[in-house]
């Protein structure tokens, strides 16, 4: 199978003058910008070639463990670099910034692709914690903070450097990259040609039906794997391409499993069942839940590890067992409101799970899992009940 990898080997020594700048181009340089370039580039001017030998001198050629700096991004880069098609491609105004007081995870790129053409790059979610507290916020939030930084970032750049741009995103960066489009005003919207969405989450209705998003519709294309896990989170804005992948379920959202031809992606024609049902489920989920409660689910579960010390992922594999300690020791901490709460927001997960799955049972069959559910519903308020119990005596 070839991949991403594989389509920039393959052209290194085509210009984009005997193969047009293509989507898997932009894919290209969309994924080298999760890597740490705070070093490397600034908001002076550089090419890929010497971002790709000064990256190699700094950092080594060898990825991360629990880290979106990953040994395939970092052969990715050193392909682009040496080759004719994207050495001589410059970069420039990279930005990083991990916020934990505003809750903000937000990186930005810029590539300078030829006389007045350009290419803004958001990063998806990285390892930070933040980031991912950040993501779930989308579901109750019209707008967090990094969907504000990147409309504020691609406002500056187009003002700074007019021209012809493109704008694109992986995972949460593909909706920075939609946002950001259909916040800018009529006039600079005409300079933006095309904006790529790589198994982006979708975003608000209220967005959906506003007029800078309208104006810009038609410039999205939007590619996810056939069983995209992440697609599937709030409205999508298009209609996606679906791409053939070799890694199965949540593993599909690397995009170097995504499978190409010689010149594009191999597509094939619908998403999968498990990805459509993962969609009813998820939204099934969220629809039962208030915006108060999401923001006070999202703030026990991942504040229970950042008091604990886990910032990154990696974290956790310094001083395991001190820092699982500090897990359940904070886990013990929660308040009953908070215990009642949590099993009450997984127990409606499991809930549309379950009703979700009933849908495609034979009718004669519902009426077993109706018994099941009755079942499940009274071995939850048993639960319950012991938290209602135990707050009682603690009076």
């Amino acid at each position: 199978m070839s991949n991403i990898i594989d389509y920039a080997q393959g052209l290194k020594t085509y210009s984009f003058d005997k193969v047009f700048f293509k989507d898997l181009d932009v894919l290209a340089l969309t994924e080298v910008a999760y890597l740490p370039f705070e070093q490397i580039v600034t908001d002076d001017e550089i090419s890929l070639e010497k971002i790709s030998q000064h990256y190699t001198a700094i950092n080594g050629d060898k990825g991360e463990i629990l880290s979106v700096i990953t040994t395939p991004r970092i052969e990715l880069l050193g392909i682009l670099g040496s080759s004719e098609r994207y050495g001589a491609i410059e970069a420039f105004d990279f930005i990083n910034k991990i916020d934990s007081n505003i809750e903000r995870q937000f990186s930005a790129i810029t590539y300078r692709l030829g006389h007045e053409k350009y290419l803004v790059v958001f990063r998806g979610t990285d390892e930070n914690l933040i980031g991912w507290k950040e993501d779930f916020h989308m579901t109750f939030m019209h707008e967090v903070p990094a969907q504000q930084s990147a409309h504020q970032y691609l406002e500056k750049r187009m003002t700074e450097f007019p021209g012809e741009y493109i704008v694109s995103g992986h995972s949460k960066g593909g909706n920075l990259a939609i946002y950001a489009s259909s916040k800018l005003d009529e006039e600079k919207q005409k300079a933006v040609t095309e904006i790529y969405a790589f198994d982006a989450p979708g975003l608000h209705e209220s967005l959906l039906e506003s007029e800078g998003f309208l104006r810009i519709k038609d410039r999205i294309a939007s590619y996810i794997p056939q069983d995209s896990m992440v697609s599937v989170l709030l409205e999508p804005p298009v209609n996606a391409k679906v791409v053939k992948s070799n890694a199965i379920l949540l593993l599909q959202h690397d995009t170097f499993s995504w499978e190409v031809g010689q010149i594009d992606f191999v597509q094939i024609e619908n998403q999968s069942q498990l990805s459509i049902h993962a969609d009813k489920v998820i939204s099934s989920w969220l629809d039962t839940m208030s915006n108060n409660e999401k923001q006070e689910f999202s703030d026990v579960i991942f504040d229970v590890f950042l008091e604990s010390g886990i910032n990154k992922f990696a974290d956790i594999t310094v001083d395991t067992p001190k820092k699982i300690i500090k897990i359940v020791n904070n886990m013990t901490r929660l308040t009953s409101e908070q215990k009642k709460m949590t099993i009450q927001v997984f127990f409606k997960l499991f809930n549309a799970q379950f009703d979700v799955f009933k849908s495609y049972l034979p009718k004669p069959i519902q009426k077993v899992e109706g018994k099941v559910e009755h079942f499940a519903k009274s071995a939850f308020s048993n639960i319950t009940g012991v938290f209602k119990r135990s707050k009682r005596k603690g009076k």
